[in-house]
């Protein structure tokens, strides 16, 4: 629906299948406009993980709280590694997509 109709009708003057007409014409573009909101909704889903322990599910929070329970004098520095791995995980994703919008985007304005 975001692609302009004229791109279509251009691949149907062209003599494309319809195939051809998402392959080559409408993916393309379309990847191209998805990608920041991709982007943000992968940040806030590993987001929302962090959070998910209060539901019962076992994840990386939780396996801190586990922790936590052995020794409660390290607590302070088990909460900071699970800050850094979340850092880390939040900023490698973001960096993924930036580098995918750059060479996506190559060539436009």
């Amino acid at each position: 629906m975001a692609i302009p109709k004229g791109q279509t009708e251009a691949g149907i003057a062209l003599n494309m299948t319809p195939w051809q007409r998402l392959r080559y014409i409408i993916l393309p573009q379309a990847f191209v406009m998805m990608l920041p909101s991709f982007g943000n909704l992968q940040i806030e889903l590993l987001k929302g993980t962090s959070l998910v322990y209060l539901i019962t599910l076992s994840d990386l929070t939780y396996q801190g709280m586990i922790l936590r329970s052995y020794d409660i004098s390290k607590a302070t520095f088990i909460f900071f590694m699970l800050l850094l791995i979340y850092f880390i995980m939040a900023q490698a994703m973001t960096l993924g997509i930036r580098a995918l919008e750059r060479k996506t985007s190559k060539g436009r304005l």
